[in-house]
């Protein structure tokens, strides 16, 4: 079985490495480096980060992208970009993700985009996440206005 975290991309990387299957601890890997950035964040912004990659890869999210823009911006930590298969699998994502945010004890600031379902924002305050469909996401390329900021000089 495939873990999710084998699709997320680190936009500053040395080189991929395997996951670890263990689903409990998502920052494990069998070669002891952090994929997401788990150490590059606050504790209560990794957990959320922990929460929210659990959800996205239980709802079966793909190409998960995790952007840390900290150092950029006072407005979020961390920024994830990811798709679904259809507007259905796009809005299931976005109400599952606030759902289970919200049961964990952390805050939803709002949402954005669930009427057409093409491109849902979940502001998590520390975290905003992005869940699109493949030709939206291809069309703005939201990433791409973040990738030069995050190159290692």
């Amino acid at each position: 079985m495939q873990n999710h975290l084998d699709s997320v991309q680190r936009p500053v990387s040395s080189a991929a490495s395997p996951v670890s299957q263990d689903r409990k601890n998502l920052a494990v890997v069998s070669d002891g480096s952090d994929p997401v950035g788990m150490a590059d964040v606050r504790p209560e912004v990794g957990s959320l980060l922990h929460c929210v990659l659990h959800q996205l890869g239980e709802m079966k999210a793909a190409e998960i992208r995790v952007l840390h823009v900290a150092a950029f911006t006072a407005l979020m930590d961390v920024i994830i970009v990811c798709q679904g298969t259809s507007k259905r699998h796009v809005k299931a994502m976005a109400e599952k993700l606030v759902a289970t945010v919200k049961q964990q004890g952390f805050t939803v600031m709002g949402t954005e985009g669930t009427e057409d379902c093409e491109w849902i924002l979940a502001d998590l305050c520390d975290i905003v996440v992005h869940i699109m469909l493949p030709e939206t996401r291809m069309f703005y390329r939201l990433e791409d206005l973040w990738d030069e900021r995050l190159k290692p000089s």
